[in-house]
Parts: structure tokens; sequence; C-alpha cells
């Protein structure tokens, strides 16, 4: 029974060692995919109604700026609010103010959506 018990731990230990392993490589993995990355994204700071910070988007758009009121989306894709935007920076991935992967888009200009626009 004792035995049993100390190989049961044992293959415990090697399964947590070698998902550690796996962990470590695969974080080794993104950071050079993030180093290597040398696109530009263009993120906008937007002060949305409910905060005092301003909340980090992704966009394509060029012509927006500083001032522009922006709809963006927030929580659940659904909700849209309003925004003005307070920042507009362009960064390679490696020095993004937000994740990438976890940062949203702008939707578009307020006067653009009022227009019907895309």
């Amino acid at each position: 029974m004792q035995s049993r018990i100390l190989e049961s731990t044992q293959k415990e230990r090697e399964r947590k060692h070698n998902e550690k392993e796996n962990d470590s490589r695969e974080q080794k993995r993104k950071s050079e995919d993030i180093a290597n990355d040398k696109n530009i994204y263009t993120y906008c700071g937007v002060l949305l109604a409910f905060s005092s910070q301003p909340y980090y988007f992704l966009t394509d758009d060029d012509t927006i700026q500083i001032g522009d009121t922006v709809v963006v989306p927030v929580r659940e894709k659904s909700n849209e609010l309003k925004g003005t935007v307070v920042s507009v920076g362009k960064y390679t991935r490696i020095a993004v103010p937000y994740p990438l992967e976890k940062t949203k888009k702008i939707i578009g200009k307020a006067e653009q959506q009022a227009n019907g626009e895309a």
C-alpha cells in the first residue's frame, strides 16, 4: 500500500515537473514572438464616463486624434460606449501599453457611427 502511495506521489511530481517545463518553453516562445514582431500598432487612450483613467483600444484609423469622440466596445461585444480620445501612440508589440491579445478595437468615430458610415 505504501509503495503505491509513493509511486503515485512520484508520478504526480513528474507530471507537475513536465507541466512546468512545458509552461516555461511556451513562455519563452511567446517572448520570442513578441520580440520578433516588428509591426506597428496604434493605441488610443480613451476616457470613458465611468472612469478617471483611460482605457486602451487599438485602431487602424489614422485620422483619429486627441479630442475625438469614439465608440468603443465594453464588457460584452453588444455593449458600446462613447469616449474621448486622450492619447494616440504607435508602438511595437514589445512596448504596447496593454497586451495586444487582450486589447479591443475602436468601433469608429462617433460622427461616423451617427451617419451610418463604417
